[in-house]
């Protein structure tokens, strides 16, 4: 099974069918894509789709299906995410280098910003 890091911009293009990202949805949803995610996930999901405008019951429901969708959590190092940190990507990008770096599973990232700063690390 292949594995990845994704971020939450990956993860919201599952919904609105958003190139790469929504051709992932299958692959996981087959059972043959393993996904990681820093602990910081929810927030930042939450955080985009409310930035898009969701209304509030669409956001809960997300918010519920995130509790089940059975995706590994882990914690990036904190060494990990002084060393992204450092380099100038704001935190919440931080988690996601610094768990793609440890974990040694490509990065899939929604995020432009983050694809340019993590560059080494994104899935291509």
């Amino acid at each position: 099974m292949r594995r990845v890091v994704i971020d939450a911009a990956t993860f919201i293009g599952w919904f609105i069918g958003d190139g790469e990202a929504a051709s992932l949805r299958p692959e996981y949803e087959a059972g043959q894509l393993g996904v990681l995610v820093p602990t910081t996930f929810v927030p930042d999901v939450l955080g985009e789709v409310a930035a898009l405008g969701w209304p509030r019951d669409r956001i809960e429901r997300l918010s519920a299906l995130l509790d089940e969708i059975g995706f590994e959590v882990r914690e990036p190092s904190r060494a990990g995410l002084a060393r992204w940190v450092g380099g100038r990507i704001t935190p919440a990008q931080a988690a996601y280098a610094a768990l793609a770096e440890e974990s040694e599973h490509p990065l899939v990232a929604g995020d432009p910003e983050l694809r340019r700063r993590a560059a080494t690390l994104v899935q291509s």
